[in-house]
């Protein structure tokens, strides 16, 4: 099996460690907010909020709520990543779009930092469950969706052979017999196929009885 973390310094922090990491992560994110986000300046202005003044993990309770009415407002205002970010358009290199099922697809834009560290998320989050380089990832979400880019690529940053082989549910009887000798021809190879349910399914997705 090798090494049992993928990041050991992170994962096997103590606790008073961890919340001391976690604080100095919070700081150095609201002083980036505050002086790079016209919207986070002019929220902490109005709650009279300074970036300093974070000095325990308890004080993110004096912040308000972001939700996504407050994003969608955001970049209608100013399209079409709005006032919440805090770097120049320039330092982003990914963005995401929402389905757009409840209205207009709403951007989730990344820098390059944010996207790499979401890569490796992805890869420590495999690592945990077992995926090792000797491992094959077949991917059956889809990729037209925010999650298919840094998902695939966190498996492909561990060393697993990755294959994007997309899925979109609901399956008609009739192609049910199809679909699970798929299934089972990716467990005959050693892959890891990994199912996930889609918008508006009202069913658990089951493995084959032979997995």
């Amino acid at each position: 099996m090798g090494n049992t973390y993928w990041e050991a310094e992170i994962e096997t922090m103590s606790q008073d460690g961890l919340r001391a990491y976690q604080l100095a992560r919070l700081s150095e994110t609201v002083l980036r907010a505050y002086h790079g986000s016209v919207y986070y300046r002019r929220i902490m202005d109005e709650k009279g909020i300074r970036p300093h003044q974070v000095r325990y993990l308890e004080d993110l309770e004096r912040f308000p709520f972001l939700n996504k009415q407050i994003i969608r407002e955001s970049q209608e205002r100013q399209p079409p990543l709005g006032d919440l970010v805090a770097v120049p358009e320039t330092e982003i290199v990914y963005t995401a779009l929402s389905s757009g099922s409840t209205g207009v697809p709403t951007a989730s834009p990344f820098t390059r930092t944010d996207f790499d560290e979401w890569m490796d998320y992805e890869a420590r989050l495999y690592w945990s469950t077992g995926m090792r380089p000797a491992d094959r990832y077949v991917h059956a979400i889809s990729m037209s969706l925010f999650c298919g880019g840094p998902v695939v690529l966190g498996a492909q940053r561990l060393g697993a052979m990755t294959n994007d082989d997309e899925e979109v549910f609901a399956i008609p009887r009739s192609q049910f017999e199809s679909v699970e000798e798929g299934l089972e021809a990716t467990h005959k190879v050693g892959a890891a196929r990994i199912p996930t349910p889609f918008f508006r399914i009202h069913s658990e997705p089951e493995f084959p009885s032979t997995l």
